[in-house]
């Protein structure tokens, strides 16, 4: 069986986030006052694994997105 696999980068400041899987790239400002960088890098990877969905297989998504949203609650 061939494993295949993708790499995404990802990266959050104060002002704002970005993340490039393969050439597609993306990103955008923070809407709130919040300055907790780890807090942000997590909304970060959140927004990218949401936004590449289609992408990654469902079983791994759901799980990573449901280890996320519970992190941030």
């Amino acid at each position: 069986m061939v494993q295949l696999s993708i790499t995404m980068t990802t990266d959050a400041s104060v002002t704002g986030w970005g993340c490039c899987l393969n050439i597609v790239s993306t990103g955008g400002n923070w809407t709130s006052d919040e300055v907790d960088i780890n807090y942000l890098d997590i909304c970060e990877v959140l927004l990218a694994l949401k936004l590449f969905a289609h992408k990654f297989q469902e079983n791994m998504l759901k799980s990573c997105l449901t280890i996320l949203q519970q992190w941030l609650a």
